[in-house]
């Protein structure tokens, strides 16, 4: 047979397809096999760059606590200038 033919049964007659439903496909083992493949791959790459962000996100770390003590301490400054324009009116 040719391909053409070869095609042809395996997608079946158009309208048994539109009575009765397409026949389930078998799974393929191999595609399941390569999906585990490419998760762990992509997992090494995230674990990868996690270990290489570490220590630049470590040198960040004194730049980020200065910057939440000075705006908690620009937020209590406002709040403290919204609390005092509320009384004088």
């Amino acid at each position: 047979m040719s391909e053409q033919d070869n095609k042809r049964e395996n997608q079946g007659d158009f309208f048994s397809n539109m009575m009765f439903g397409r026949r389930p496909e078998p799974p393929k083992e191999e595609k399941k096999e390569t999906e585990t493949k490419q998760e762990a791959n992509q997992i090494e790459q995230v674990i990868e760059l996690v270990q290489a962000l570490g220590p630049v996100l470590e040198q960040f770390a004194p730049v980020a606590t200065a910057a939440k003590s000075y705006l908690s301490k620009k937020l209590k400054n406002w709040s403290s200038e919204s609390k005092t324009d509320d009384h004088k009116e």
